[in-house]
């Protein structure tokens, strides 16, 4: 359950950065280099899910275009 309960608090982390202005990106490829991310922050060993920079963009973005609701909902009767 660790890995959905750390997903699920990271994707709200995600939206209230979002909803406050700011800009951020969740980083899960850096567990791949885990052993380097924890030396750089001067740890000895650690676990973690994700790296999550918080910060204002340098511009702003439209994010990705989107599917209308209606061709990817069917209703079943």
């Amino acid at each position: 359950m660790e890995i959905q309960n750390s997903a699920a608090a990271v994707e709200n982390l995600l939206v209230a950065a979002t909803s406050l202005g700011l800009s951020t990106v969740w980083l899960g490829i850096l567990f791949l280099i885990k052993n380097d991310v924890l030396n750089f922050l001067g740890e000895r060993q650690g676990e973690f899910m994700a790296v999550i920079p918080v910060g204002y963009g340098e511009r702003p973005t439209a994010g990705p275009k989107k599917i209308p609701v209606e061709q990817v909902v069917k209703h079943l009767k």
